[in-house]
């Protein structure tokens, strides 16, 4: 256990819990302070004299021993409402270092896997569904929870020692009959529930993980659930799921509060036993009531204490394994990242890639990992700058892993490609700035026209002028002034507000507002008409200063080009000029 957090806390955050625990110590002697003051209180009033058989401080005794009754019993209550003052304002400031350290790990911790996640390759998102690395990234708060359970369990145990110490002091025979009484009960929480909630807690994340696929694709196919009427087996998935989930969470907090229910009924039984018990030595209730007031003070926060520590240890068990899972992928990741950040560096000092001269496939081929069949097989062609290159192929021929080749999302397994005789992975970053990308499915944002074509850029940076233009050459300009609010109109979720012909327009204004030297067209306007499509690839490849690669079924778009590949069976069949 001490390993997994060793490894997920950095050295910053590992300097804020060192603080946060010696923070915690000045709490826990005034949490024992302000038990032992009401026992001490009433031996003031009652029977000053016996508390100097403990203290040997003339001065003090003299000073008290000469005050009147209700000088002692005023004087005593200023002095107790100034030490649970001290206490209440100090645990205030305590408990807000306490949730300002959570939430700067969450915050750092949650980043830390978003950043690793964006910056991983486009293979890995490909083999991991989006559910599953959401689920990663809400882990955090629970094996943060973890940690703090842990630092939690060690406060309060530190300060039952302090009590036990306190009662050790005063009655030795009466702490003992409480913690035998106390035994049965803890003893029974910590072991009956143990592997009930490691089980319960790896029910919950798995269930967590298909409610977010769940909901991520039925939203997704909306229109198809509403088609063919599959709402009732959609709404069913989700509840045996949700069910799956909220039953475990409930169980947990139904056995987190137990403990303490039991405890009071526990306590109240240990007073009366404790009384009889005083009752049969002869002791006065007069010379008793210090004694019981100390016990039960003692006991109304021991009783607190033990159900955190009851509650951190049913944490630990049911959210260990969202610890765990974040340690892996801290652990198995680190490395990694690393790779990445050096990867960056040498993004820095490498040479940028300028292209002046062509592209150039030289013997590519490429496999998916665990594939035996190969997605592509010796490519060879050259692209020359400001050219039109048409591809097509049947569908499985291998455009789209062509593609993905060209961007450097995917690495080839054999062969190289160029730019200007440079390879593109040795400085990926900067060729990927030259290429403008419309993908057969368009994503876009629920936001604003505007924000979408110019995606990713703060609203005073926007060039307004390079807007109107790649708004002219995507056909857009009629649809925008028929709009009330322009260029502000809200589009929806994936353009859920907008037709298929109007979302792919704007996925072509949104590449061409980048200024690319490369323009990347993969089926780009299969939802427009046959006009619409015609007029916006005539104006993108009337563009001179613009290599397009353009991938379509469309012979009419395809003879625009003024050269053509044409893939079959994972290989370049015909280069036709």
């Amino acid at each position: 256990m001490i390993k997994k957090i060793n490894v997920i806390l950095n050295n910053k955050q590992k300097s804020r819990l060192t603080l946060l625990i010696l923070s915690s110590l000045p709490l826990i002697f005034l949490e024992t302070i302000s038990i032992s003051s009401l026992p001490i209180y009433l031996i003031t009033i009652l029977n000053p004299s016996k508390i100097f058989e403990y203290i040997d401080y003339q001065n003090l005794e003299n000073i008290i021993l000469n005050m009147s009754l209700i000088e002692r019993a005023l004087y005593g209550l200023v002095i107790i409402f100034f030490i649970f003052l001290t206490k209440a304002v100090y645990h205030i400031l305590f408990n807000y270092l306490e949730f300002n350290t959570i939430k700067k790990i969450n915050i750092e911790h949650s980043n830390k896997i978003y950043s690793y996640y964006l910056d991983e390759s486009y293979l890995f998102h490909t083999q991991n569904n989006p559910s599953k690395l959401i689920q990663n990234i809400d882990d955090v708060k629970r094996s943060t929870s973890v940690i703090f359970s842990i630092f939690n369990i060690c406060k309060e145990l530190i300060l039952i020692f302090c009590i036990i110490g306190i009662l050790a002091f005063s009655e030795p025979i009466i702490l003992i009959i409480t913690l035998l009484i106390f035994s049965l009960p803890i003893t029974f929480f910590l072991t009956y529930f143990r592997k009930t909630l490691k089980q319960k807690g790896e029910i919950a994340k798995k269930s967590r993980i298909l409610i977010l696929k769940n909901l991520q694709e039925s939203f997704s196919l909306i229109k198809f659930i509403k088609l063919i009427g599959k709402q009732e087996y959609i709404k069913k998935n989700f509840e045996l799921q949700y069910f799956r989930s909220i039953h475990q969470e409930t169980t947990v907090a139904f056995i987190g509060r137990t403990p303490r229910i039991i405890l009071e009924l526990v306590t109240v039984l240990s007073i009366s036993l404790i009384i009889l018990f005083l009752f049969q030595t002869g002791q006065s209730f007069e010379s008793m009531l210090p004694l019981l007031t100390l016990l039960v003070v003692s006991l109304v926060r021991f009783i607190p204490s033990v159900g955190i520590i009851l509650v951190g240890i049913n944490q630990y068990k049911f959210h260990h394994v969202s610890l765990s899972n974040i340690y892996n992928i801290f652990n198995l990741h680190d490395e990694k990242i690393k790779e990445i950040n050096l990867r960056n560096i040498d993004k820095s000092s490498n040479q940028e890639i300028t292209y002046k001269k062509n592209i150039q496939f030289f013997d590519v081929s490429f496999s998916y990992p665990n594939s035996i069949k190969s997605s592509l097989k010796n490519i060879n062609f050259v692209i020359n700058k400001n050219s039109k290159i048409g591809i097509t192929g049947p569908t499985g021929s291998g455009k789209s892993t062509l593609i993905a080749l060209l961007l450097g999302f995917l690495k080839p397994n054999n062969g190289k490609i160029k730019v200007d005789n440079n390879d593109i992975h040795t400085n990926l970053n900067s060729w990927q700035k030259s290429i403008g990308y419309v993908p057969q499915a368009i994503h876009l944002v629920d936001d604003s026209i505007k924000k979408n074509i110019c995606f990713g850029i703060n609203d005073n940076k926007i060039n307004y002028e390079k807007l109107e233009k790649v708004i002219e050459i995507s056909g857009l300009k009629e649809f925008i002034n028929n709009q009330p609010k322009k260029l502000d109109t809200i589009i929806g979720h994936d353009g859920a507000r907008i037709s298929g012909g109007q979302l792919q327009r704007i996925g072509i204004a949104r590449a061409l507002y980048l200024d690319p030297k490369i323009l990347i067209l993969d089926e780009p306007t299969s939802s427009l008409d046959m006009i619409t499509e015609e007029n916006i690839i005539e104006k993108i490849l009337s563009l001179d200063a613009l290599t397009v690669i353009l991938i379509s079924h469309n012979p009419k778009i395809i003879e625009k080009c003024d050269n053509v590949l044409s893939l079959k069976d994972q290989t370049v069949i015909c280069n036709k000029t």
